[in-house]
């Protein structure tokens, strides 16, 4: 995956149990085939229905695709993307989306996408950490 080198590299080394010492949000630690663990918790795991690795899935919107209708971009850098999931998933400001299982948004006071958005949408399995998607949105 792009940039999961650098968040790899960056983690400080291995700690116990083979897992990387992280030292910030976002840094990865492959735990599977198409599996990782976010710094922040989160779970990666998995292929979308294009067969892109949830992390793949999430980096889609930090460019612009002209194919979607809607279609939301990240305005942080590629590499600091999952760190500012990490960031959201992490907040006090999280709150769950009524009548849709597993979706959170977490305004953020700033904004973190390219068309004015201030918060992020993280979508998970319900009931689990497992990442189905991630994107900026406007709130509320």
């Amino acid at each position: 995956v792009d940039g999961l080198e650098f968040a790899l590299e960056r983690s400080g080394g291995v700690g116990i149990g083979g897992m990387a010492a992280v030292s910030r949000l976002g840094t990865l630690v492959r735990t599977g085939e198409n599996a990782w663990l976010s710094s922040g918790g989160l779970r990666y795991a998995g292929l979308d229905k294009n067969g892109l690795n949830r992390i793949e899935h999430v980096l889609e919107h930090t460019v612009p695709d002209a194919s979607k209708p809607i279609h939301s971009v990240f305005s942080d850098p590629r590499n600091q993307v999952l760190g500012l999931v990490d960031e959201a998933w992490g907040s006090a400001a999280r709150v769950p989306i009524p009548n849709n299982h597993g979706a959170f948004v977490t305004p953020l006071g700033r904004d973190v996408g390219t068309a004015g958005e201030n918060a992020v949408k993280i979508v998970v399995r319900p009931g689990t950490n497992e990442v189905i998607t991630a994107f900026p949105i406007k709130w509320p």
